[in-house]
Parts: C-alpha cells; structure tokens; sequence
C-alpha cells in the first residue's frame, strides 16, 4: 500500500497512513490495476497490430477485456466485519 502511493504520488509513509482510508485504499488499488490493464493493453495492441493476424489479434483483445470483466467481480460480496475489524485497528494504531 504504502509502496503504491509513494512511488505515484511521492506521498510519505506517515501521510498515507494518516490520509488514507481503508476504504479508499481498495477503491485506488482498483482503479491502479485497471489503470495498468489498459496501459498494457493499448502498449500490447500498438506494438502487435502490424504484425498480427486479425483472429489472433481479436482473440487477445477479447481475453483482456474478459479479464478486466472477471476482475470488476459483480457477484462478490463484501466483508463488512473485517472491513469493520481493520477500520479499528487502523483507528486504534493512531490514538
């Protein structure tokens, strides 16, 4: 966690760990990882297309983006006791 927001932001490990929320913290590590997914994508799909059949070429586009679909997760469920676990003991390392 710590290692994401320094390095992107150049935040230090006190003020990460004072201004950001568990609950922030899932929802930037998700929009991270699919900020890197298409990153990759647009990399992948600019150095391959001159060199690619197109059936090939449509069937890596379709895996990414059916990744991307499976990592979005619509039938998962949240824990919220452990959601409520953390929030006190991140509560509780900074009284």
């Amino acid at each position: 966690m710590i290692h994401s927001y320094s390095s992107r932001y150049g935040w230090s490990k006190d003020y990460i760990l004072e201004n950001v929320s568990l609950d922030e913290h899932f929802i930037y590590q998700e929009l991270f990882e699919k900020e890197q997914r298409n990153k990759y994508l647009m990399e992948s799909y600019i150095h391959m297309l001159p060199h690619i059949e197109d059936k090939a070429r449509k069937d890596f586009i379709s895996n990414l983006t059916d990744e991307e679909k499976q990592f979005i997760g619509k039938n998962t469920k949240t824990d919220f006791e452990a959601l409520k676990r953390a929030k006190e003991m991140q509560k509780n390392n900074f009284m």
